[in-house]
C-alpha cells in the first residue's frame, strides 16, 4: 500500500499490490488447480515444463477469477531446475520469463492482453525443460487509472502528464 496526495492536499491510501490470483502457485500435491499438457508435469520440486521427450507444446493453465483485460500483473516465480531455456507466460505477445539460470524470486511484470482470463505457462522453443515453483501473480497499481500513455513496468511507474497533475 501507500499514499498519495489529490488536487486538494489531501492525502489518500492508494493500493499498490492487490491480492493473489494463483491458487497453488507452490504446486503442491496431488494437482488439483492446473491443467497439464504437452509434458508437464507437478513434481515435488514444482512446476516443470518439459517438451525433451515428448514433442509438442509443453504448458501448465489455470483459469484466474476477476476482470484482468488491460490491466498491470507482476508475476513471481523461484527457478529451481533449467536446462538453459526460457518458458513464457502466453498473452497477446508472449511474455518470457528468466528461466535460463536458477534463482529466486524473479519477477516480470505485463499488461494482460488475452481475452480471457486463463493463465498459460508455456515452453517457448523445442528441447526446454525448466522447473519453477512459487509462482504468484497480483495486479499492481489496483485502483489506479494509468492515462496518457503512462505504465509500471519493472521496478519504475513512468506518469505522463499533459499540464496539471490530478487525482482524475
Amino acid at each position: 500500500a501507500a499514499t498519495r496526495v489529490d488536487e486538494n492536499g489531501l492525502v489518500n491510501y492508494a493500493e499498490v499490490i492487490g491480492s493473489e490470483l494463483v491458487t497453488d502457485g507452490d504446486f503442491p500435491l496431488p494437482n488439483t488447480n492446473w491443467s497439464l499438457g504437452g509434458g508437464s508435469e507437478v513434481t515435488v520440486n514444482g512446476l516443470r515444463t518439459n517438451n525433451t521427450v515428448i514433442t509438442g507444446n509443453s504448458y501448465a493453465i489455470q483459469e484466474l477469477s476477476g476482470s484482468l483485460s488491460g490491466k498491470q500483473f507482476v508475476f513471481t516465480y523461484d527457478v529451481i531446475t533449467t536446462n538453459g531455456e526460457n518458458i513464457a507466460i502466453e498473452q497477446t505477445s508472449n511474455i518470457s520469463l528468466n528461466t535460463s539460470t536458477t534463482g529466486t524470486n524473479r519477477k516480470a511484470y505485463f499488461t494482460w492482453s488475452r481475452g480471457d482470463n486463463y493463465l498459460t505457462i508455456k515452453r517457448l522453443v523445442a528441447n526446454t525443460d525448466v522447473t519453477i515453483d512459487n509462482v504468484s501473480v497480483k495486479e499492481v497499481g489496483q485502483d489506479w487509472v494509468l492515462l496518457n500513455g503512462s505504465s509500471i513496468n519493472t521496478d519504475l511507474a513512468t506518469v505522463v502528464a499533459n499540464g496539471a497533475i490530478s487525482s482524475t
